[in-house]
């Protein structure tokens, strides 16, 4: 973990550095596939009550780098900060009105219930097993349990603990969609290079040889095989990267590998999810030796593709039991692996029966997401339609605070008197420019057709795209995020309102101990944005949109907007963040304003990226499902 996440792991793990909410709901989980597998139903929470922050609690700071990852909307706190004392520091700024329990109760100090308990918080375990469930020495702290059992969804039954609510509520984790049916055409692997892909994931260190040897047996039919790796949480991948390429295996990282490399090893946490629509055959590790945790094989059953686990993982692990019951996985032992491998290989034949198989069981458990929070509804506060203006959630802090007073406002147009306040000054800072690049940070942002377009102004928004070695000269960033001041500073900053600009100087000066050499606040610009009502803040990109077309170019060129909708994932480089607009914001309020500026284009307009040039065009366009996977790149 890189020095400065330490620090703020551990500050955070100590109840410092807490955001002060104004409301949130509390979710706890055991580890990053619990999470995943409620994934729906988080997304779901965000919507119902969009005034509510989502706060995430976890215990161990790499499960609590890799949840940072996937829920980039969501705020995550470590468990340690609810022990002992911090627990009321704990509450008094995230101010929980229900905490949920995904599964079970790990990674939290036996008094944590009773606090909970004494704070009159409502508590709810949902996607429970019934035996855990039912033995847990906390049963009497929740109000409500959703059990998972492989009947699916089924009404309200009786529980011997009084005032506690039973559900049976099917598995969270099943409640997903099927990928593409398989049909005789290649797959999209085959048609570059024709190589068979064997994906093994969450192998530990003493199933390596193992799996080595399953690719080694493949060859012998598929002499370009490839192996995809992704070894178990908490193993040193480095280690066995090593150990790897000294047997002679030429070992890179994904995706440089995928043309010529023997194993690609992935991460475990950002790439396992999604690659293993690429397979041809899956192994799951963990449960071979009857000492490791058996990986969950949702996502595998839902790709249709031949799946081999441990013999042990059944005993371990109830989702597995069910696949293997409903004959869409395979138990062997460790020492039959490479000959389960090779007869897989030719398994082709019941490729569709697999696949209607995997897609019973899948729908046997559809509902589940939608079944729980009905089963919640009288625990989860009001539903909200809107967002406040203030995003719902914050109380501000001291640095926006102070600079509501009138001291910081004097002391902020005292350290920005460079600030461009017109048009007309901003139009010549920037040289009166003909065409204009609108890039936000959506896939579309590193189109290939971007080389070709010509530009004499560059807007951005934020700092994401930084690190990412194209567009990275700016000519204006749009500021959505106040980090970025300190990750680019010296650069012309655009701002949604006064307010902000007013909040982001003093921050500077005050965190990083520099003023930004110009600033712009948009409501001081005769903006599309004056005199709408809009029910939400609107994005970056929006607002970046909104300023191109407020300076009349003769050109404009709107790229990387995708509005959260494309189906290559959220941003370039990262496919495992959820797909999906943070609370504050919204797809309508975005449209709003990005048509309403539009409107008032006079000039050229190229729209680079399908899902805004369609929605702009009038086509109805659903956001991408959360729960399924993001396209991988190509071999």
């Amino acid at each position: 973990m890189p020095f400065i996440q330490r620090v703020r792991y551990g500050l955070l793990g100590l109840g410092l550095q807490l955001p002060r909410l104004v409301r949130s709901i509390w979710v706890h989980g055991p580890d990053v596939d619990s999470f995943r597998a409620a994934e729906a139903l988080i997304n779901a929470l965000r919507q119902r009550c969009r005034d509510h922050r989502i706060v995430l609690t976890i215990e161990g700071h790499n499960q609590y780098l890799a949840l940072i990852r996937a829920f980039p909307n969501d705020f995550v706190v470590p468990t340690s900060a609810t022990r002992d004392r911090r627990f009321k520091r704990f509450l008094r700024h995230i101010a929980p009105r229900i905490r949920i329990v995904l599964g079970r109760e790990d990674g939290i100090e036996t008094g944590l219930p009773l606090r909970v308990a004494a704070a009159h918080l409502p508590c709810a375990i949902v996607n429970a097993e019934a035996a855990s469930a039912a033995g847990s020495q906390h049963c009497n702290d929740y109000a409500l349990c959703v059990l998972r059992t492989d009947s699916g969804p089924q009404p309200l039954v009786p529980h011997r603990t009084p005032g506690l609510a039973v559900e049976v509520g099917g598995i969270l984790d099943f409640d997903i969609p099927m990928s593409v049916p398989p049909t005789r055409e290649p797959t999209p692997v085959q048609r570059k290079d024709n190589r068979y892909v064997l994906f093994a994931a969450g192998i530990a260190d003493g199933e390596a040889a193992a799996a080595m040897r399953s690719l080694n047996e493949i060859r012998t039919l598929r002499p370009n095989a490839l192996l995809l790796l992704s070894p178990a949480d908490g193993s040193d991948g480095s280690t066995l990267e090593t150990r790897l390429s000294a047997h002679g295996y030429t070992c890179e990282h994904y995706p440089e590998g995928l043309r010529t490399a023997d194993i690609v090893m992935l991460d475990p946490d950002r790439d396992r999810p999604w690659l293993m629509t690429m397979a041809d055959l899956v192994i799951l590790g963990g449960g071979f030796l009857g000492t490791g945790v058996p990986v969950n094989p949702a996502r595998a059953i839902a790709t249709g593709k031949p799946t081999l686990v441990g013999r042990f993982a059944s005993e371990r692990d109830h989702l597995t039991a069910a696949a293997l019951h409903a004959g869409v996985a395979k138990a062997v032992a460790i020492a039959d692996l490479p000959a389960a491998t090779r007869a897989a290989v030719g398994d082709g034949d019941d490729a569709l029966g697999r696949y209607q198989r995997a897609a019973r069981l899948l729908q046997r458990h559809a509902g589940a997401t939608d079944h729980t929070l009905r089963a919640l509804d009288s625990l989860l506060p009001p539903p909200c339609a809107t967002t406040r203006g203030n995003e719902g959630w914050w109380l501000y802090g001291p640095v926006p605070r102070f600079s509501r007073t009138m001291i910081g406002r004097g002391l902020a147009r005292l350290l920005s008197r460079t600030r461009l306040s017109d048009l007309s000054r901003l139009r010549d800072h920037l040289g009166h420019p003909r065409s204009i690049l609108c890039l936000g940070n959506g896939p579309s942002s590193e189109d290939p057709a971007l080389k070709d377009i010509a530009y004499d102004c560059l807007i951005r928004a934020n700092a994401r795209w930084r690190h990412r070695g194209l567009f990275d000269h700016p000519d204006l960033i749009v500021v959505g995020d106040f980090d970025t001041l300190a990750h680019l500073p010296g650069q012309v900053f655009v701002y949604r309102d006064r307010a902000c600009e007013i909040a982001a100087v003093l921050r500077g000066i005050l965190h990083f101990g520099r003023v930004s050499r110009h600033g712009i606040a948009l409501d001081d610009l005769p903006t599309c944005l004056r005199g709408m009502t809009l029910d939400g803040i609107p994005s970056s990109g929006a607002l970046m949109v909104a300023l191109a077309s407020a300076l009349q170019p003769e050109r404009l060129t709107i790229a990387g907007i995708d509005l959260f909708s494309d189906q290559r994932g959220r941003y370039p480089g990262d496919p495992v963040g959820v797909n999906a607009y943070a609370q504050a914001h919204s797809r309508e309020v975005d449209l709003a304003v990005i048509k309403c500026a539009l409107n008032g284009f006079s000039g050229e307009l190229v729209i680079v990226g399908d899902v805004l040039r369609h929605v702009l065009d009038g086509e109805s366009i659903d956001p991408p499902d959360q729960t399924s996977p993001a396209r991988p790149a190509a071999i």
